[in-house]
């Protein structure tokens, strides 16, 4: 078995301390390892590397660069972030093929795993990632699920394309007569406010106002 993803915030001296009192306390009282510690430095922070990391007793230590990944959102520089998008658009793209490939034998099943399992999926990152953060990457991932559609649906690109109503009452929600395929333009700002008002109350007991970081 194994404990996954936990994460620490704050000065580098202190994070080291937790690190090191989980490398102390896992073998001890779990009897398990750390088996990799993944630090991203703020741009003011002073950065050590792998090396050095060890030499003051922190193990499988990993140096992030630009960014990582919590809880499957990218967190760090601008590069690294639509960087992560465009990874996640070729991701989806590739993992398409399957359901695409299953509506040859069953058109129902493959529209209805799209729908409910790829779709949502790639909306997932617009709850915490701003779309003017990366708005080439999510336009591509945006035309693959089109195109994805068309494939399943067996409707060229062309059909709905032809009059631009078509294309609009495709991104209607079903209960408006629609086929449930927002754009991620259209859904993005309110997908990632939704996630503000979620923890306001949490962010302004521990951060202060909210209203004033979501202006900023």
């Amino acid at each position: 078995s194994f404990i996954d993803d936990k994460y620490v915030t704050g000065p580098p001296d202190d994070v080291y301390q937790v690190v090191r009192n989980i490398q102390a306390i896992l073998p001890s009282q779990i009897g398990g390892t750390l088996r990799k510690c993944e630090i991203l430095y703020g741009p003011d922070a002073a950065a050590k590397t792998p090396v050095q990391l060890q030499e003051i007793g922190i193990n499988n230590a990993v140096v992030a660069i630009g960014g990582v990944e919590v809880v499957g959102f990218p967190v760090g520089t601008t590069a690294y972030i639509q960087e992560s998008i465009r990874t996640k658009a070729i991701q989806h793209e590739q993992q398409q093929q399957p359901i695409t490939a299953l509506a040859n034998d069953d058109r129902q099943s493959a529209l209805l795993t799209f729908m409910n399992c790829k779709l949502r999926r790639a909306h997932y990152t617009t709850q915490a990632i701003p779309f003017d953060a990366a708005p080439v990457e999510y336009a591509k991932l945006d035309e693959d699920l089109i195109t994805a559609w068309c494939q399943i649906t067996d409707i060229s690109r062309a059909e709905i394309e032809i009059d631009p109503n078509t294309m609009r009452r495709l991104r209607l929600p079903y209960r408006r007569g629609g086929q449930g395929l927002p754009a991620i333009a259209d859904i993005a700002d309110a997908a990632l406010i939704a996630t503000w008002a979620k923890v306001a109350q949490w962010t302004e007991a521990q951060f202060g106002a909210p209203a004033a970081i979501i202006n900023a």
